[in-house]
């Protein structure tokens, strides 16, 4: 058993004892966990996503919905590089889909959805992604009219897009770098679901604690960030009370670019 699901390993691939009952080739594995350790925590997590999310494909795959899900670079939640759709200038973050009930115990979370899975669905991955694209678009256009009512507020998700997630978004990023910000805000975002923006407030230590005390599924960024309209990065040190310089970010490949 992986992560409650039942697997029994056989010649040509781990078999699933759903229901419905699968077998999942070795080749499809492998490329499930992208290149991480396969002794690994990483590497588990990887393929019991990737496991449950066959399984759902297999009981009804039109009761899944394409969401964006951004994730730290650093993160062990990071699926791999096969999964990002798309990339923020800046290094801190990537992007890619998601679907909720890839976690038996919160099936209403967001989780990434593995790449191998889909393609074995035979879901169209750029039709999923258009669809998911417009879906932050519309979230970060009512989290920007929600920030220009409530400033002091801090940021919550909209939607099914966390606050990491809203931070994939040009017009959120331009919202929160624009007025008395002069084109840098500097942000703390340990968790997922809250961020702060007025970190003159905040113990210089916090947004490094509450990372480290927050659980990896749920955590947003190890350190603060610096936000402009067009990159995200990582505050060197993560002391939000220092003099902060946006480091120069050389131009990244990217599959399809969120601005």
């Amino acid at each position: 058993m992986l992560r409650e699901i039942d697997i029994e390993p056989a010649d040509a691939g781990i078999r699933l004892s759903g229901p419905p009952s699968l077998l999942v080739p070795w080749a499809e594995i492998d490329e499930a966990l992208d290149g991480a350790d396969p002794e690994s925590t990483v590497a588990h997590d990887r393929l019991a996503r990737h496991l449950r999310a066959r399984l759902l494909f297999a009981i009804d795959r039109t009761a899944l919905a394409p969401r964006p899900y951004a994730v730290a670079t650093d993160s062990p939640l990071h699926p791999g590089p096969s999964w990002v759709r798309a990339t923020v200038l800046g290094g801190a973050m990537d992007v890619g889909l998601a679907v909720a009930g890839l976690d038996r115990d919160r099936p209403e979370e967001l989780l990434p959805l593995p790449s191998p899975a889909r393609a074995a669905a035979r879901i169209d991955g750029r039709a999923w992604w258009t669809q998911a694209a417009g879906y932050l678009d519309a979230m970060a256009t009512l989290a920007v009219a929600r920030l220009r009512r409530r400033p002091d507020e801090p940021l919550r998700p909209m939607g099914d897009c966390d606050v990491v997630t809203l931070l994939a978004s040009p017009a959120f990023r331009k919202a929160l770098s624009s007025g008395p910000a002069l084109g840098l805000r500097t942000a703390a975002m340990p968790m997922r679901n809250r961020g702060w923006l007025d970190l003159r407030r905040i113990d210089p230590a916090f947004a490094v604690a509450a990372a480290n005390a927050t659980h990896p599924q749920r955590r947003g960024f190890s350190r603060p960030v610096l936000v402009t309209a067009d990159e995200v990065t990582l505050a060197p040190g993560g002391a939000p009370g220092q003099r902060l310089t946006l480091p120069s970010v050389a131009a990244v490949p990217v599959r399809e670019s969120l601005g």
